[in-house]
């Protein structure tokens, strides 16, 4: 089995990427060339991120309606997600490398039976600050620690083909108008020279910082910024990524990335949901606050949007959690969870 992942067919797939880095056939062709080394079920890539619900870029064989369950609430007990979010770490990952760091259980239990699926690796490529994809391949059958070091050797070059294939994508704005959806993870973005000053801006970059003044001064501040940074802001994050001297379209120059208020908001109906179980215990603010927790929200960043301070945050949360006699956060999401399962079965 090893001696068909070392022939001149995996060369040839890894050949293949390199050819596409900055095109749209990228992410598909990274895809089959990890195939030539493992196999799988179902695959995809999925963008992780500090600021937003998980969003795929791509998939194979992921039912859709598989898909929409996961974005629907699943994502939290995602153990892949939870790890990266938890420790910001790239590489080849199975669960047992990250058992210690992240609890499983839960997703090994409610989420994953519903896939068919008995194993899964996720290898994970940074982007940016704050934001990551994620190559997911699932299986049937367990993989092996064989497998697994395989894709272990394969990791840097598949890591440095990512990181070409981002800085490709934003080299050719100039020329294509705009880069591959996957490239930025978000509408909302601008590169700026050295000085600070446009070089490219997505269509609605104007409309959106202009109509945000928390998000005009976070773009003037990061702006500014020598090194990698994020800001919050009224509805959302803004992220600054420096670039070096030898990028093509703005030398020194730096790329700002928007992730608004939009993106933070998982498809479900967290509102419905938290009415029809808590409505009558909680109040409106605790209801709010319950729902922040649940998209995922820090006590900060809960209180930049509710305009309040992060002990009054903390203040409502032992409240809420005192009434609705739980401990955690967890507690909270898996009452929500149980009654998300009953709605999808």
């Amino acid at each position: 089995m090893t001696e068909t992942r070392v022939d001149g067919s995996v060369l040839a797939a890894f050949a293949k990427v390199a050819a596409t880095c900055g095109a749209d056939g990228f992410y598909d062709a990274l895809l089959d060339a990890v195939g030539q080394i493992i196999t799988w079920d179902t695959c995809g890539v999925i963008q992780f991120s500090q600021f937003s619900v998980p969003q795929y870029i791509l998939t194979r064989k992921v039912p859709e309606h598989e898909a929409e369950y996961y974005l629907s609430a699943f994502y939290r007990l995602d153990p892949y997600f939870q790890y990266w979010r938890r420790t910001g770490h790239a590489g080849v990952i199975g669960l047992e490398r990250i058992s210690d760091t992240v609890d499983s259980s839960d997703y090994l239990v409610s989420f994953q039976p519903r896939t068919g699926m008995m194993d899964e690796i996720g290898v994970i490529c940074p982007k940016y600050q704050g934001v990551a994809d994620d190559l997911f391949f699932l299986r049937s059958t367990p993989y092996s620690d064989e497998e697994l070091a395989l894709l272990d050797l394969a990791y840097p070059l598949i890591q440095q083909l990512h990181a070409l294939n981002l800085r490709l994508s934003l080299e050719n704005l100039a020329t294509t108008g705009g880069p591959h959806p996957a490239a930025t993870g978000t509408d909302c973005f601008a590169l700026l020279d050295r000085d600070g000053k446009p070089v490219f801006k997505s269509p609605d970059w104007e409309n959106v910082v202009a109509a945000d003044l928390t998000l005009s001064n976070a773009t003037a501040e990061l702006s500014r910024a020598e090194g990698p940074a994020t800001l919050p802001f009224s509805r959302g994050y803004v992220t600054a990524h420096p670039f070096d001297e030898n990028f093509a379209l703005s030398p020194a120059g730096r790329l700002i990335l928007v992730f608004p208020g939009d993106s933070l908001r998982a498809p479900l109906r967290w509102d419905e949901v938290l009415g029809a179980l808590h409505g009558d215990v909680l109040t409106p603010r605790e209801l709010d606050i319950c729902r922040l927790i649940l998209q995922g929200h820090p006590t900060a960043g809960i209180a930049t949007i509710l305009d309040i301070s992060p002990g009054t945050v903390k203040n409502h949360r032992k409240r809420m959690y005192r009434k609705l006699d739980i401990t955690s956060e967890r507690e909270l999401f898996l009452s929500a969870l149980s009654m998300i399962s009953d709605q999808h079965t």
